[in-house]
């Protein structure tokens, strides 16, 4: 389980270096709302990977794990779907946009 943690966590940086650039984007189009959607979720992404790094280094035992596991489940399918959508946009990242984050093809 610790080794399953460790990827997990893994993981979890790739979703902070995502939402770093959202917010980047978001900040450079002036979406204000949005940004600070994205500083939530890179908040979010920051302390599960805190307490999930802990959890492979320590081992287990958290009270409520099963509610732990149901939200880190639910940031990486997030993650996982806002790293798909900066892979699906052909635009270099230094001309994006905060408009080409949120536009549907």
């Amino acid at each position: 389980m610790r080794i399953l943690h460790g990827y997990t966590s893994i993981g979890l940086i790739a979703g902070l270096l995502t939402c770093l650039l959202a917010m980047r984007l978001m900040l450079k189009a002036h979406h204000w709302p949005k940004a600070c959607l994205a500083v939530l979720w890179l908040l979010a992404n920051a302390l599960l990977l805190v307490v999930n790094t802990w959890i492979a280094f320590q081992g287990m035992g958290i009270p409520n794990g099963n509610l732990f596991h149901l939200a880190l489940a639910v940031v990486i399918a997030v993650n996982l779907r806002l790293t798909w959508t900066f892979k699906q946009r052909s635009t270099p990242i230094q001309t994006a946009s905060g408009q080409d984050l949120w536009r549907r093809r």
